[in-house]
Formats: structure tokens, C-alpha cells, sequence
């Protein structure tokens, strides 16, 4: 019997070892991602958005291709208004995951209010191959195909995402825009007051309507508007800025 064969099971066999031990220690590693993530969630579901953020931190020192984290990781840096870093994250996560029609999507929309029009009109595109019926992808299209000059059927689409959601704030800052684009600041008014009904404290809406009221030359409905606004955005400078404007012309008046 050769003494070679006794050693080559050996060997055999501490591979084998090592390999189970190698797999073993992978699966132990995804699993600590996947528990920091669900106590992530969990802080989130609590309104507790620093402790989510240190778990999520957790699962890419494990884990940095677990997307759902990556997703919930963008959205919460998006929301404290870190959007350079959001964007950086977002554009992680559809480098991993092409098809992910929800990143696609909310890469688009912040890509838009950063005006980054590159990158949102890529996003756009994708986020629309993917999902072309999910009404918050055809309000950022709209969007897009407006400023690019595809302005009747990008209209027809904002009109119908308003129609279908209300609430899209994109859909109607294009309606708004058209409007105003035509000289029908009482139509772009009428826009605003009807978009505001649905969104209530949307910044960007009561600015729209401000410029709506200015074009009309409406100095009784703009410090109206203005007092509004101070009232629900007390720590904006901007608007307190315009507010300011507003009392000096009022009193050089």
C-alpha cells in the first residue's frame, strides 16, 4: 500500500475542513448584516433615524452590497438633506442593481431638484423602461420631457399623473410651469391653490403660488402668501428674505 494515499485523504479532508469552515464564516457574516439591518428597520419604524443610520453603517462593514440597506441608507441621508451623499448612494445601489425601478426612480426625482438634468434624465429613462405605469416615474418624465421642449405630451402625462396622484408635486410644478409659460398666471394660480389643497406644506408649491400672485401684481394676496409661508417655514432665511422685500416696497409705497 503507498503511504502517499493516506496523505492525500488527509489533505483532501482539510480541505474539505477549510472550505465548510470559509462557507460557515460567509454565512455567519450575511447574517449579522441581515440582523443590523432589521433592528435599522426597527429604529425607523421608532423615529429614531441616528440609531437606524449607525446599524446600516453596521451591514456595509459586512455586508456593502445589501441593497435594501443601501436603499433605506440613500432615503435617510436624502431626508436629513445630505444630497450630495444621498446621490452617492443612490448611484451605488443602480450600479449594483440596474433593474431596481424604486433607486431608478428616487435617483431621478433627487437628480431633478438638484438640477443635475444629466443624471436624472439617465435614471428617468431607466426607472421608465422598468416601470412605465408607476405614476411617480411618468411625473419625473413629465418633468424632463417639459424642459427638454417635448412640452404637449409631457403636459398630457402631468395632467394624468395629477389626475391619477394628487399629491405628485413634480406632476404639478408642471402644470404650474405651463401656465405660467403661457401668461395665464390666474390658471397657474388656480394650479397652485388646487396642487396645495393636496400638499398643504409644500415649499415649492406656496413659492409657485407667490410667483403666480406677482405676475398678477397681486401686493394684498403676496404678503398673504408670504405670512403664510413664515408662519409654516419660521427657520427659512428665503423666506423671511422675501417677506422683508415685501414690507419695504409696501412701505416705500
Amino acid at each position: 500500500m503507498s503511504l502517499r494515499a493516506p496523505f492525500a485523504r488527509a489533505f483532501l479532508v482539510s480541505l474539505a475542513l477549510l472550505a465548510a469552515t470559509a462557507l460557515s464564516a460567509c454565512d455567519s457574516k450575511a447574517e449579522r448584516a441581515e440582523k443590523h439591518y432589521q433592528r435599522a428597520v426597527a429604529y425607523l419604524a421608532e423615529g429614531e433615524p441616528d440609531r437606524a443610520t449607525i446599524e446600516l453603517r453596521n451591514v456595509f462593514r459586512l455586508d456593502p452590497t445589501h441593497r435594501a440597506a443601501r436603499l433605506a441608507y440613500a432615503r435617510l441621508l436624502r431626508d436629513k438633506g445630505d444630497l450630495e451623499q444621498a446621490l452617492h448612494h443612490y448611484g451605488v445601489l443602480v450600479d449594483q442593481d440596474r433593474n431596481n425601478a424604486e433607486a431608478q426612480r428616487e435617483l431621478a426625482e433627487l437628480a431633478l431638484s438638484v438640477q443635475d438634468f444629466n443624471l436624472a434624465a439617465a435614471a428617468s429613462r431607466r426607472a421608465f423602461e422598468l416601470a412605465p405605469q408607476d405614476p411617480a416615474v411618468r411625473a419625473v418624465k413629465a418633468a424632463l420631457d417639459y424642459r427638454s421642449g417635448d412640452r404637449q405630451a409631457a403636459v398630457a402625462m402631468a395632467k394624468g399623473v395629477a389626475a391619477e396622484t394628487p399629491g405628485s408635486i413634480i406632476a404639478q410644478m408642471v402644470l404650474i410651469a405651463d401656465r405660467m409659460s403661457a401668461e395665464d398666471a390666474q390658471g397657474a394660480l388656480a394650479q397652485a391653490d388646487a396642487a396645495l389643497a393636496a400638499s398643504p406644506t409644500d415649499q415649492g408649491l406656496h413659492f409657485a403660488r407667490m410667483a403666480a400672485l406677482e405676475r398678477l401684481g397681486d401686493e394684498a394676496g403676496m404678503g398673504e402668501e408670504l405670512a403664510r409661508m413664515a408662519e409654516l417655514f419660521p427657520e427659512d432665511e428665503a423666506v423671511a428674505r422675501a417677506q422683508v422685500r415685501w414690507l419695504l416696497a409696501q412701505v416705500r409705497f
